[in-house]
C-alpha cells in the first residue's frame, strides 16, 4: 500500500514532481491554477510524508493493530510466526480480535 493514499495526494504528488524537475513556485502557480503558497504547502506535505517512518502495522485496520500491539506483538515477523505456530488459536489469545481480524492478518501477510 502506498503511503500517499487519499483524495489530496494525486494532485500534491504532481506538484511535487514538477517542483523536483526545477520549476519555480510561480511556474507551478500557472500550471496548477493555485497560488504559490499553496504549491509550497503541497510540496512540503509530500516531503514530510515521505520522511515519516512507516510503522509495521500501518496497513492494518486500527482495531486489529491496536489488539495486536496490546497483546505484545511488535513486528510483522512475530505475527507471522504466531500464525504459523498457533493458527486459529491466535483469535482466542488476543482480546478484541476475532475471525475478521484473523482474515485481515492473513491477507496482510500475503
Amino acid at each position: 500500500m502506498s503511503r500517499f493514499n487519499g483524495r489530496k495526494w494525486p494532485r500534491y504528488l504532481k506538484v511535487w514532481e514538477e517542483r523536483k524537475t526545477g520549476k519555480t513556485y510561480r511556474e507551478l502557480e500557472e500550471i496548477f491554477g493555485v497560488c504559490g503558497q499553496r504549491c509550497r504547502y503541497m510540496v512540503l506535505a509530500c516531503e514530510e510524508e515521505e520522511s515519516r517512518p512507516v510503522l509495521w502495522h500501518e496497513d492494518l485496520k486500527p482495531r486489529t493493530s491496536n489488539a495486536l500491539i496490546a497483546s505484545g506483538y511488535d513486528s510483522r515477523e512475530k505475527i507471522s510466526e504466531a500464525i504459523d505456530r498457533e493458527g486459529l488459536k491466535l483469535i482466542y489469545d488476543v482480546p478484541n480480535f476475532g475471525l475478521v481480524g484473523y482474515q485481515e492478518i492473513l491477507e496482510w501477510l500475503k
